[in-house]
C-alpha cells in the first residue's frame, strides 16, 4: 500500500459492494480487517483535513503518540527491495500498516526508505508524536547523530527523514532486535514479492 494510498481509501464510502476495490489496494489484508482499520481511523481522524493529492505538507495533530516499526528487505545487495512498517497505538494496538516495492536498493537505502515511508504515514494520520523503532542499528545511530552518514547515496535519506522528524512536537529513535520487528518485516517481504 503506498503511504498516500490512505487517505483516499479513507474518502471511500465503506459499502459492501466497493470493498473488494478496497481489497486490492491493501494486499494481504481481509474485508474484516479492513472495514475495522477503516472504522478506528475515522474515529480517530474526523478532526483530520488529509490532503494527500496536494503538494502541500500533511497537517499535524494538536496530539497523540504512536510507535512506528520499520525494516527494509533486500533481495541481494543491492537487489530488489520493498518497504515495510507498523504503526501502533502506545496500548500496542495496530493503527496501520504498510508496504512499498522500491526496485533495486541496497539493504540501508530500504531500511531509511521503510522510515521515511513509515513517518509519512504517521503524519498523514495526524500524530504529533512518534517513537521510531528500527533493526538497523547502523540507520539508528546514524539519526541520533552516533555515526556520520558517509555514503553520498544514504545522504539525502538521512536529511529527509531529520526534515520529517522535526515535523514532530517529540520523537524518539530506538533500536529493536529482528524478533521484536517481525512484523515490519514481513511487510517489506511482502513488498518485495510482489514486486519481482
Amino acid at each position: 500500500m503506498e503511504t498516500k494510498g490512505l487517505a483516499d481509501v479513507l474518502r471511500v464510502i465503506v459499502a459492501e459492494e466497493e470493498l473488494p476495490a478496497v481489497a486490492r489496494a491493501f494486499s494481504g489484508w481481509d474485508l474484516h480487517q479492513i472495514r475495522h482499520q477503516l472504522s478506528l481511523l475515522a474515529d480517530e481522524l474526523s478532526p483530520v483535513s488529509f490532503q494527500s493529492n496536494s503538494s502541500e505538507e500533511p497537517t499535524v495533530a494538536s496530539g497523540g503518540c504512536v510507535v512506528l516499526k520499520t525494516d527494509g528487505a533486500c533481495r541481494g545487495n543491492p537487489g530488489p527491495s520493498g518497504a515495510g512498517w507498523v504503526i501502533y497505538s502506545t496500548g500496542g494496538d495496530v493503527i496501520g500498516v504498510g508496504n512499498e516495492f522500491l526496485g533495486r536498493r541496497t539493504n540501508n537505502e530500504a531500511e531509511y526508505a521503510a522510515v521515511l515511508l513509515g513517518l509519512q504515514a504517521v503524519l498523514e494520520l495526524g500524530y504529533s508524536e512518534v517513537d521510531l523503532r528500527a533493526d538497523s542499528e547502523l540507520l539508528v545511530k546514524q539519526v541520533k547523530g552516533i555515526y556520520r552518514v558517509k555514503n553520498a547515496r544514504l545522504k539525502p535519506l538521512y536529511d529527509e527523514v531529520k526534515r520529517l522528524l522535526a515535523k514532530f512536537s517529540r520523537y524518539s529513535v530506538e533500536h529493536i532486535y529482528r524478533e521484536k520487528n517481525q512484523e515490519a518485516d514481513k511487510q517489506a517481504n511482502v513488498a518485495v514479492d510482489r514486486g519481482r
